[in-house]
């Protein structure tokens, strides 16, 4: 809701339409997937620019000023107060002091209405422009501008696969000597794609399965595999896609989360490289898996 005030004498006037509502209907009961990972990973925004008083007009003017707040219902707890120099939304690219283009009467009636800054990042969007990032995954969305993750990001990995890390082994990789080394298998059941893959009901191929990684048994390698197991969790190491290195469709490949695969540099997969467990934890961040 954009409420001005202006000072004539020791009067004050206020001016809201009504496609200024706020946003209390999806805010106070979430009835859809959507609408509850909106009402948590963002704040709304209430724009209101004041005007300046003098010190004699302090006492009167800002007893009135409080009376027009109080009316409204703006409250620091549920809403960010920002002054009225809007930018543009970067989803639709229209100014953010104008109406979303995706605006709907639907969204309207449970007044996805207005603008909302993200809770991670702090970015500013139209409602209705990041309800448009929940139309294909309903349980997290990533910022336009800076990439944050807000929610729980899940893949198209298919379901039923099996990941087990092995007890380290007595061997160390290059590049980690007098450390153990832990082995993880990666395997799938066959099966048929769902709905989220390229070919819905269509069989995956499995080439290469199972496969393995190694991994150092060091403090930051332990911490890896816990994150892995999180993201094997919610269906993000693997995906269904056709295979860079085969060609063939329809197969269950890796998804930008690298593994190596060898213990020595046979082929360009393996130890030593000293900045791989940062570099995998960094890719891991990026699909919003940070904690174990």
């Amino acid at each position: 809701r954009q409420i001005k005030f202006h000072k004539s004498g020791t009067n004050v006037s206020t001016s809201a339409s009504s496609s200024n509502a706020r946003q209390i209907k999806f805010r106070n009961n979430p009835t859809s997937p959507q609408e509850k990972t909106l009402e948590c990973f963002t704040t709304e925004i209430v724009k209101y620019s004041l005007p300046t008083v003098s010190s004699t007009d302090s006492g009167k003017f800002g007893g009135a000023l409080g009376a027009v707040g109080g009316a409204s219902g703006i409250s620091s707890n549920n809403a960010e107060n920002v002054d009225d120099n809007s930018t543009d939304c970067s989803i639709c690219m229209s100014s953010l002091a104008e109406e979303s283009p995706y605006q709907t009467e639907e969204a309207v009636s449970r007044d996805l209405v207005g603008n909302v800054s993200l809770v991670r990042c702090r970015h500013e969007y139209h409602t209705s422009c990041v309800l448009q990032l929940l139309a294909t995954q309903s349980s997290s969305f990533s910022c336009p501008n800076c990439h944050s993750i807000h929610g729980v990001r899940t893949g198209t990995q298919p379901v039923g696969g099996e990941m087990k890390v092995s007890h380290p082994m007595n061997m160390s990789l290059p590049g980690h000597r007098g450390s153990g080394t832990f082995k993880i298998q990666y395997s799938f059941p066959p099966g048929v794609q769902g709905p989220e893959h390229p070919n819905p009901g269509r069989p995956y191929n499995l080439i290469g399965f199972p496969r393995v990684a190694y991994i150092p048994d060091t403090s930051e390698g332990k911490k890896v595999i816990s994150l892995l197991q999180v993201a094997f969790d919610r269906r993000l190491v693997f995906t269904v896609a056709t295979s860079s290195s085969t060609g063939i469709s329809d197969c269950v490949v890796w998804n930008d989360i690298h593994h190596k695969t060898e213990m020595h540099n046979t082929y360009g997969h393996g130890y030593p490289d000293p900045k791989y467990l940062d570099n995998v934890t960094m890719e891991l961040a990026s699909f919003g898996v940070t904690e174990p």
